[in-house]
């Protein structure tokens, strides 16, 4: 709960980075300064980086999906989007890793999990086919956005297989951050730097600093040791609440619409993790 609620406000934190500066800027500092921190303190702390090949291969899987294509994906598209339909595209993140881990356990999910992932589901799609209802529509924006989640699930499947596997959940955040930082600091380049009209680089820079600590560093350790005590599928339905974190938010801070379809489509999505957890 405590790594879903920290990236519930994701969205609305990179809404605010995005308006006054480049996207791709706060897309790549935010495993770039995470891997400033996380580097060194793999190494204080004794963190020694995979020996298996298994091991090596999951923690690449990992790091692309969740610190190199996510954010990159993820952040360019809410430049074309309102922060509330970014997350709101994010509650299809659990069903994506469910069948990652699926395909990867070679076991389909029980019955349950499939009745709330549906219910879950049938929330967003409320939502997606009411095009004005979550915020600006964007056709490139949410196709970034799907990509970016598919990414990112992926990520989450190969970091908590890694903590199955005996390997911790902080080397595999700490060196998942790492091993990103260097192919994405060249892209800072590019990165034009003039500040975008009507945006607050003093609030950029510390949204920057919130995704590059929290988001990055600590919700990711969470969430890897959670998929590894409770078991990816399971843990992973816990995911739906992102997007009500992140609408709630994004009404009470960035003065986003909070509709009618938007409080059923929670309603539906929060009874489908209850469902889905279910035991």
């Amino acid at each position: 709960m405590f790594a879903v609620s920290a990236w519930g406000l994701t969205a609305p934190v990179t809404k605010v980075a995005v308006t006054a500066m480049d996207p791709l800027g706060p897309a790549i500092l935010r495993t770039v300064l995470a891997a400033l921190l996380t580097v060194p303190l793999a190494l204080a702390m004794g963190f020694r980086l995979p020996r298996q090949p298994a091991h090596w291969r999951l923690l690449a899987l990992s790091s692309f999906g969740g610190f190199v294509a996510f954010p990159l994906l993820y952040t360019i598209g809410l430049r074309y989007g309102s922060a509330a339909r970014g997350v709101l595209i994010l509650a299809a993140l659990p069903v994506f890793t469910g069948l990652y881990a699926a395909l990867i356990e070679r076991r389909l999910p029980v019955r349950r999990w499939w009745m709330g992932s549906l219910l879950a589901l049938g929330g967003e799609a409320l939502l997606l086919s009411s095009r004005g209802g979550a915020g600006e529509a964007s056709t490139l924006g949410d196709g970034l956005m799907i990509l970016a989640a598919l990414a990112a699930s992926l990520g989450y499947v190969a970091g908590g297989r890694l903590q199955q596997q005996g390997y911790s959940p902080w080397a595999a955040t700490f060196w998942g951050a790492g091993l990103s930082a260097p192919a994405l600091a060249p892209l800072l380049f590019f990165v034009s730097w003039a500040p975008e009209p009507g945006g607050s680089v003093l609030s950029a820079w510390l949204a920057i600093g919130y995704l590059a600590l929290v988001s990055t560093v600590v919700a990711y350790v969470a969430w890897y040791w959670a998929l590894g005590r409770g078991g990816i599928g399971r843990m992973g339905v816990v995911q739906f609440l992102q997007p009500v974190v992140g609408v709630v938010v994004s009404w009470l801070w960035l003065g986003d619409p909070l509709t009618g379809p938007m409080l059923a489509a929670m309603a539906a999505i929060m009874g489908g993790v209850v469902i889905a957890q279910r035991r």
